[in-house]
């Protein structure tokens, strides 16, 4: 019996520990730099994030320019930042990977971009 509670309690908190991740193709319409809020870049994206990932707030991610989450540094958003202006300035798609375990003040962490 003790067993089997600690199996489904294992089972419960590894469930709770499981993120949604969305992969998609989409053209950045904005971008956002805030000195203390959104992990201070951000991207406006055409693709409604919400219905990838519902508990994400808006058509915006964030880079985490502040490294604000684990795992991020300053260097690598910035560097994805980067490719978001680009992508803005020229026009040009990009694809994004989005997680929805990490995010700072409901806006959902991209984790990768890629210029199309």
């Amino acid at each position: 019996m003790l067993r089997v509670i600690v199996s489904l309690t294992v089972l419960m908190a590894s469930a709770q520990a499981w993120s949604d991740r969305a992969t998609f193709t989409t053209e950045v319409a904005k971008v956002l730099v805030h000195t203390s809020l959104f992990g201070q870049c951000m991207a406006k994206v055409k693709e409604n994030i919400p219905s990838l990932l519902p508990s994400c707030n808006g058509g915006f991610v964030t880079f985490d320019c502040g490294a604000e989450l684990p795992g991020s540094t300053r260097m690598n958003s910035s560097e994805k930042f980067n490719i978001a202006k680009t992508a803005l300035v020229m026009g040009r798609s990009v694809r994004l990977e989005v997680i929805d375990d990490q995010s700072i003040n409901g806006f959902c962490l991209a984790t990768r971009i890629d210029l199309n």
